[in-house]
């Protein structure tokens, strides 16, 4: 299976962004969380395309990996340490900690010349000595595959994700002043269909979220089985070839959300119909294009929630001006379930904008800015996001690398004067610093 085949599959493209930016940055729930958790190369989801700064091979620092048959398996851990001036993300309660941030992960990866197969698990502790009440264990496991089926392959993926809902995640409700966990389980198939020129995409997620109850910190805890849910998603893309990696794109996708444990949230079920046009273009080993720009219809079972109505879309364009420096560029505006009942969703746009440098052939300066923004459907309330992040690391050899990150955060509340608001009002900053040695075999 070629790695071309699978980066045909770009309905879902994802914002995922340097460890710089993925450390710092809020999301929200089920959004892009699998493209951040799910080991890049593993067969059976998406694969970031093209070649960059990032992703060059450098066979005298990467790491071989340890071959076990048909199989390669790279282990890898990451220790850090760093400081982070406002844990809370809070306005008048601002609380500062050490960070100490611990990663590790197994991949797995078939060697064969046709199909493929491929499984992880990882897991990331975060402690806070000065607010432990902030210390989170992240986990993920994931099994992914392809199958060809002459010039045609199929295309599954499986993955679980144990995370929390944090103070400064994207739709924290008022009292989110812990981290709540959460459960996450996609389920992907895919089947490619090649014609030539033209391409047809038929996929299906299925995505599963359960929520645990909330800690307030007091003693008393409050449910949010409320939330819990279930999200269909079936897309077709048609694709055809008018140059030499040159695409045009139709994609038409329907969506639908269904709330399984309150009746509370019954009238949030809804079903949505998009229909999306692009391109994937190459024009030189300079630039990179693959944008998708549509709309979107959702319907709400709810007569209290009237039809959303929203432009929506997704973009990545990778320059590479010369050999060393690839400027990564990425946008996405999408419409989100609430996690407050009294409100239907949220427009949610995102953008990031990236630059690697290769000063040296081991040390590599990175930076970006970042901008989210949530607007609550049927409220005046809004989330506002700037972020910015320089960083650098050193390719010690093929089994370390030592990494320095500086991340600021700016957020901004605004309630437009209600009291019932989904978001606190108000704006905060937060500072992260990030010292990490990485051991990869």
């Amino acid at each position: 299976m070629s790695r071309s085949r699978l980066n045909l599959l770009f309905a879902g493209l994802p914002c995922a962004s340097a460890l710089i930016a993925s450390t710092a940055s809020a999301q929200p729930v089920g959004q892009f969380l699998l493209d951040r958790y799910f080991p890049e190369g593993t067969p059976g989801y998406y694969v970031e395309p093209g070649v960059t700064v990032q992703s060059r091979m450098r066979p005298e620092y990467d790491a071989p990996g340890i071959r076990a048959g048909s199989f390669i398996i790279r282990p890898r851990a990451i220790e850090g340490i760093g400081y982070n001036d406002n844990v809370l993300g809070s306005i008048n309660d601002k609380k500062s900690s050490l960070v100490i941030n611990s990663q590790a992960s197994l991949t797995a990866n078939s060697d064969w010349g046709r199909n493929s197969l491929g499984a992880s698990i990882s897991v990331e502790d975060s402690r806070y000595p000065s607010v432990n009440s902030q210390n989170t264990t992240v986990w993920n496991g994931s099994l992914g595959g392809t199958y060809d089926i002459g010039r045609d392959q199929v295309q599954l993926g499986y993955t679980h994700l144990s995370g929390y809902v944090t103070p400064t995640s994207v739709d924290a409700r008022r009292y989110i002043t812990r981290p709540a966990p959460y459960d996450l389980d996609n389920a992907h198939i895919g089947y490619y269909a090649n014609f030539g020129r033209f391409a047809l995409l038929p996929s299906f997620d299925y995505t599963q979220l359960r929520f645990s109850p909330a800690d307030l910190g007091t003693g008393a805890q409050v449910s949010q089985s409320y939330q819990n849910r279930n999200v269909y998603r079936g897309a077709v893309q048609g694709r055809y070839e008018f140059a030499p990696q040159r695409n045009a794109v139709l994609e038409v996708r329907t969506t639908g959300t269904d709330y399984v444990s309150s009746t509370a949230m019954q009238g949030h079920n809804s079903l949505g119909y998009a229909v999306l046009v692009g391109l994937d273009y190459a024009s030189s080993a300079v630039w990179r294009f693959r944008g998708l720009i549509g709309y979107e219809i959702r319907d709400f079972q709810s007569s209290a929630f009237k039809q959303r109505t929203s432009p929506v879309g997704e973009a990545n364009v990778i320059w590479t001006p010369t050999g060393l420096t690839t400027v990564t560029g990425r946008v996405a505006r999408t419409i989100e379930d609430s996690s407050d009942p009294a409100v239907a969703g949220y427009d949610y746009t995102s953008t990031t904008i990236s630059i690697d440098h290769e000063y040296l052939r081991n040390v590599i300066l990175s930076g970006y800015v970042g901008y989210q923004r949530a607007d609550y459907i049927g409220s005046p309330a809004s989330q506002t996001f700037y972020s910015l992040g320089v960083g650098a690391a050193w390719l010690i050899d093929r089994n370390f690398r030592l990494g320095l990150n500086y991340s600021l955060i700016n957020q901004t509340g605004d309630t437009g004067g209600s009291v019932t608001s989904p978001v606190r009002g108000g704006s905060y900053l937060q500072n992260i610093t990030l010292l990490n040695l990485r051991f990869q075999l």
